[in-house]
């Protein structure tokens, strides 16, 4: 297709090349259970109607939709070192949780860069990541970076003001917040411990050995820097659940996060590219939300590809993006698909 998009963001990120050319998958998250409660005519609860968490159905979909997209790129046959982003909601979070779980991603850990962040970086979660002592490369959980503008495309978090605003609101316990330090109680270990729960209810026959299941760990950047907000986590649950009520306030967020100002979802995208970029990926996978794919394809246009006329949960849509050394990044649309028809050919060639 024809590029669309040129545009240089102010970033202090330092590219590895000096020009890179990446593949980006856009996901949208998993059935949301405000969505699924109004389909039955029950009534929403309060606490959950900003930020809802997926139904069961919803984890299920979004662990199809992470085999699909594992199976095309290994028919793709080509190496790839990976980076995963999502929204600061709890169903993204809850949807990128399902990496870990998919039987055809644990026997295809290759595809995964677990070398992402360096060992200094690593050893911040209070963990013994050198060479020395890891058993393996294999063993290091997955890492999924949180980026709080990836949320600003939803609908009731935009008239919150954004996903900076929303998280300062204490709306987004999964947000990239001073509160998410990787402790046990940490907004984010709450919630992560309900995704278990829930995961384990499913009993999928993939999840049936939970303890052979991938680790995940969820970063966020502190002026520039990676820093761990969650402990390693898989699909088995670890700590007790907590109903919503119990859920802990999140705290008012230091001057450091009310500094970075509003971040639109195009200049989170365009940050997720060139932090993947200077770390020397060559694709990326963005787990975000329905507007944020719709605005994406009414912006930059179908280019003659086949686009699913509803934007149904998990969606993946497809992009190639040249990132130059100036830090702007140009993307070019590949194609849309519902998860269960995503195939190889969904997947950007190099000559794209």
């Amino acid at each position: 297709g024809t590029p669309r998009r040129r545009r240089t963001l102010g970033q202090s990120i330092k590219m590895t090349n000096k020009k890179a050319s990446l593949t980006v998958f856009v996901m949208r998250h998993g059935e949301r259970l405000d969505e699924a409660l109004l389909r039955k005519g029950q009534p929403v609860p309060k606490e959950i109607r900003v930020d809802p968490p997926l139904t069961r159905d919803g984890h299920l979909q979004a662990q199809q939709a992470f085999k699909h997209l594992a199976q095309a790129l290994e028919e793709d046959g080509k190496p790839r070192k990976m980076a995963f982003f999502a929204s600061p909601t709890r169903r993204t979070v809850g949807s990128s949780l399902m990496v870990s779980g998919s039987r055809r991603l644990r026997m295809r850990t290759d595809l995964f860069d677990l070398d992402f962040f360096s060992d200094d970086e690593r050893q911040k979660c209070g963990q013994e990541y050198t060479t020395t002592t890891i058993q393996s490369q294999q063993n290091r959980p997955i890492p999924i970076t949180v980026l709080n503008g990836l949320g600003s495309c939803a609908a009731a978090i935009h008239r919150c003001g954004g996903g900076e605003s929303a998280a300062r609101m204490g709306m987004l316990p999964c947000a990239d917040l001073p509160s998410n330090d990787s402790s046990k109680q940490c907004p984010i270990a709450v919630e992560l411990s309900d995704m278990q729960r829930i995961c384990e209810q499913n009993n999928l026959e993939e999840e049936k050995s939970t303890v052979e299941a991938d680790e995940v760990q969820y970063w966020k950047i502190v002026h520039g820097e990676m820093h761990p907000m969650s402990a390693p986590v898989t699909l088995q649950q670890q700590q007790p659940q907590q109903q919503y009520t119990d859920l802990p306030k999140v705290p008012t967020v230091p001057s450091y996060c009310r500094q970075r100002g509003k971040e639109h979802f195009w200049e989170a995208l365009d940050r997720a590219v060139l932090l993947a970029a200077s770390k020397g990926c060559d694709t990326v996978v963005v787990v975000s939300h329905r507007e944020g794919v719709r605005e994406m394809l009414d912006r930059w246009g179908s280019n003659g590809f086949d686009v699913p006329s509803r934007l149904n949960y998990c969606c993946i849509a497809s992009y190639k993006v040249k990132v130059y050394k100036d830090r702007s990044c140009r993307w070019c649309f590949h194609g849309a698909s519902d998860y269960q028809c995503f195939t190889v050919g969904n997947v950007p060639k190099s000559k794209d």
